[in-house]
Parts: structure tokens; C-alpha cells; sequence
């Protein structure tokens, strides 16, 4: 999986914001706000991954562990696909 073309990351004080560009935007509607923690999965899925790779990086990246880092992946990614901005 990994995110579709024409979504932009940009920070904006602490946060990151994902811009839709393009013919993009014409099926997100809006920005997506991210907190860090989303921000680096998103990072990730700027190529081909999985959850259990992401995992992996955010394991040697944060002093989390496995289960919440796992719940958090998940989160992002159900959030990612609600709005369409995976390809799978």
C-alpha cells in the first residue's frame, strides 16, 4: 500500500497538513490534519509498505512498543482510507 499521488505533507506549527493537488483534490475535498506520530506513517507510505513494516520503522524511530505502535498504524491508515487517499 502506499499514498496516492498529489497529497502534499506540509507542517504548520506542530502539526502537518496533507494537501490534496491537482485532479486530487477533486476527490478529497479539504486538508487532513496530522499530529507526529501520523506524520511519520504517512512518510512511509511514500513508497509501496506494509503495517508490519511501518511498524518496524516506527519501533526503531520512537520508544513505543509494538501493540500501540500497531494500534496508532492502524488508526492512520482506516482514517487514510475513509477518505481515499490509499492505493492498495
Amino acid at each position: 500500500m502506499k499514498l496516492i499521488d498529489k497529497l502534499l505533507m506540509s507542517p504548520i506549527g506542530d502539526e502537518y497538513v496533507l494537501v490534496p493537488v491537482g485532479s486530487t483534490a477533486e476527490q478529497i475535498h479539504g486538508l487532513i490534519r496530522l499530529n507526529e506520530t501520523a506524520a511519520f506513517i504517512v512518510r512511509q507510505l511514500e513508497r509501496d509498505t506494509t503495517p508490519a513494516a511501518i511498524a518496524e520503522a516506527m519501533l526503531a524511530e520512537y520508544e513505543v512498543d509494538r501493540p500501540t505502535a500497531e494500534t496508532h498504524i492502524a488508526r492512520v491508515l482506516d482514517q487514510l482510507r475513509s477518505v481515499g487517499a490509499l492505493v492498495e
